[in-house]
């Protein structure tokens, strides 16, 4: 014989159960046509999320620029040189100019490794040593959406510096291992 306290957990349940089948549905909807009012496709991406909501786009936060230069090319850069701000990098970002990056400056020189996580769109990266000579130069891929670990880009040369650029920029603008940096901070 069932308890009243069991009936009215067994109640309980059935309720809880009937409002998840069939509120859920509505919910969804609604949720659906919020989501189509509200969000900003990301054009041909793979990783991280397919969309991000416009106010997100647009609150992606710009860093300090400053011009630095490699043979003839002259290259505008956002510097990164705190934790939080080399930590974010170019995470979330949709594009990147022709000739824009971002730095990131460590305080002194070690061997650096990056990676791709939540990073929309493919890079070059060139890591620069204290000297401002370019060390080593990779092409970095933007990550699948939900994978685990991801992969990482480490220079085996000690740098003080790490220019992102746009994929294939490096190779295209002519620049390689040895060119100097100048501007640098």
């Amino acid at each position: 014989m069932k308890t009243i306290y069991q009936k009215a957990i067994f109640g309980f349940n059935v309720f809880l159960l009937a409002f998840v089948f069939f509120a859920k549905p509505s919910l969804r909807a609604e949720s659906a046509v919020s989501l189509k009012k509200s969000k900003a496709v990301v054009p041909d991406t793979t990783s991280y999320e397919k969309q991000l909501s416009a106010k997100e786009v647009d609150s992606v936060k710009k860093l300090p620029q400053r011009k630095i230069k490699i043979k003839n090319r002259e290259i505008v850069v956002e510097v990164a040189d705190d934790d939080e701000e080399r930590a974010r990098g170019l995470m979330e970002r949709i594009e990147l100019g022709a000739n824009e990056g971002m730095l990131f400056v460590f305080p002194e020189e070690q061997r650096l490794s990056f990676w791709m996580k939540n990073t929309l769109i493919n890079l070059s990266i060139a890591y620069i040593n204290a000297e401002g000579k370019i060390v080593d130069i990779q092409e970095m891929k933007k990550e699948p959406t939900g994978v685990l670990t991801y992969k990482t880009y480490p220079t085996v040369h000690k740098a003080k510096y790490a220019l992102e650029m746009k994929e294939s920029w490096f190779e295209s603008s002519g620049i390689k291992v040895g060119d100097a940096v100048v501007g640098l901070p």
